[in-house]
């Protein structure tokens, strides 16, 4: 029977550690369920959704992060809003993911959403992933920002969007 390898064996010394702290320290907190997200969807793994070795591709992840933030955006009532004099809505600023374990067809995920911060112009939005078979494979953030397509700048986050926000998330920013 072939020995199973460490990461250390696998990615390097330098690389695991940089891995072990993300999880201990920063950004990867254990997480058994999707409790504290507000939307949830569940996502099936299409087998197309893998690539040549076998594994969901790392693309696929922030298809499953936009399906959750879409989902989100249709709970707050928060989709391009077109008219002659208004045209406003959102654009994705700044996404990123952290890949904590591989995908593989069969399988069907939960993705969560929520927003973690509001700023000015900006929100923060929070995404995991979650298997049944093995538990949290991803975590990722977008920074979504305001933005008057007609004046092409952002603009402030609307107080109105504020209050959805704070409903959604039953807390105050």
């Amino acid at each position: 029977m072939k020995q199973k390898k460490s990461a250390t064996q696998i990615v390097g010394t330098r690389h695991a550690l940089s891995l072990q702290f993300l999880y201990k320290k920063t950004y990867i907190h254990p997480m058994n369920d999707l409790s504290t997200f507000p939307v949830i969807i569940n996502q099936v793994i299409a087998w197309g959704d893998m690539d040549a070795y076998r594994h969901v591709n790392n693309i696929m992840y922030f298809r499953y992060f936009e399906s959750s933030r879409m989902a989100y955006f249709t709970k707050m009532g928060f989709v391009r809003t077109r008219t002659a004099e208004l045209d406003v809505g959102p654009i994705l600023a700044h996404t990123a993911c952290t890949f904590i374990k591989a995908l593989e067809h069969p399988d069907t995920v939960e993705v969560g959403c929520k927003i973690t911060k509001i700023g000015n112009t900006s929100f923060v939005m929070e995404h995991a992933i979650m298997s049944p078979k093995l538990g949290l494979v991803a975590k990722g953030e977008g920074v979504v920002v305001c933005f008057d397509f007609n004046k092409n700048h952002k603009i402030r986050v609307p107080e109105e969007l504020r209050k959805r926000i704070e409903e959604i998330e039953k807390r105050s920013f």
